[in-house]
């Protein structure tokens, strides 16, 4: 239909693709991320998505890096090179996978770009077309114990992961603030995290309650 929006699943990049078209007679989307007479390029989806670990959503206790990984993108296993052609649109998009472990004895860990299709994982830390790499065991423990080494080095963390400039606090601006701010909350000794949901707020949830959430306030988690 002539002006809707369409996602294209590129096979030769890997990415996400958005296009408008132009025309009732446009042919196939372009490969290239460009627009032709059929359609206008809008943009890809990786542009956009942050893979990299958000620092509060990741396991910081004790855990296995496969397990910190599987519980981060809510998967019930990791995949393994030899399903890599088995996974479809709809069914195990955005699949995660694991490597067999290295001359080190380190795992590598990558979100296949394009369900169904792919070589072998690259190696040297590398993305490509196929595969997004994620990290390894050492890359992933190392940031782990970063995480958990002090309140300031973990909400730095945050602070990068959420393009943000400052740590928000409760009244910075009277009762007013911007949507997706994160927020700390100091309480009974112990740091909270919450994101906005709207801009004019009221309290936070206890921390502790059954329900640390609210209409204003989503809780992310604590140090």
């Amino acid at each position: 239909m002539v002006g809707a929006l369409y996602v294209f699943p590129n096979p030769v990049t890997g990415s996400r693709d958005y296009f408008l078209m132009r025309s009732s007679d446009a042919g196939d989307m372009p490969l290239n991320q460009a627009s032709n007479n059929g359609w206008k390029y809008l943009g890809s989806a990786d542009n956009y998505v942050n893979l990299s670990f958000n620092p509060i959503r990741l396991v910081r206790g004790d855990a296995t890096t496969e397990e910190r990984v599987s519980a981060y993108f809510d998967q019930s296993r990791l995949l393994t090179s030899d399903e890599r052609l088995n996974t479809g649109w709809g069914s195990q998009e955005n699949a995660v996978f694991v490597s067999d472990r290295d001359a080190n004895g380190d795992k590598s860990y990558f979100i296949q770009k394009r369900p169904g299709a792919g070589g072998e994982f690259p190696v040297g830390g590398q993305s490509d077309a196929d595969w997004h790499y994620l990290g390894n065991d050492a890359d992933i423990e190392a940031l782990v114990a970063e995480l958990n080494s002090d309140s300031a080095t973990f909400e730095q963390h945050i602070l990068d992961w959420y393009k943000q400039d400052r740590m928000r606090e409760w009244g910075d601006n009277g009762t007013n603030g911007t949507v997706n701010d994160i927020y700390v909350y100091h309480f009974r000794g112990g740091i909270h995290y919450y994101r906005l949901k709207d801009a004019n707020y009221w309290y936070f949830p206890w921390p502790t309650g059954e329900n640390p959430n609210n209409a204003d306030w989503e809780y992310l988690g604590r140090f």
